[in-house]
């Protein structure tokens, strides 16, 4: 991809029985830190450079009760009209 991009990032983290109730994950590791690895592991593949980053948006939630620890990404150019939309 070319140009000013925009990127979202959804980190979904394994649940602890302690945590059954809690939406978002709020311990290590950082969502700067997971970033900072999906932005360097898209790099020359996805995009050129992480440089053409221009918007980012990330959140980091527990598992659902089937669900699998794993990341969502969704790179878009920064003038798309197409909004994000993570569930």
């Amino acid at each position: 991809m070319q140009g000013a991009l925009r990127l979202y990032a959804r980190f979904i983290m394994p649940r602890p029985k302690s945590r059954a109730k809690d939406e978002h994950h709020v311990c290590r590791p950082d969502v700067d830190n997971l970033l900072k690895s999906v932005l360097d592991g898209l790099n020359g593949i996805v995009y050129d450079d992480d440089s053409q980053i221009v918007k980012l948006e990330s959140d980091k939630v527990y598992e659902g009760l089937v669900g699998v620890p794993s990341v969502y990404v969704c790179v878009q150019s920064h003038t798309s009209r197409i909004g994000f939309a993570p569930h």
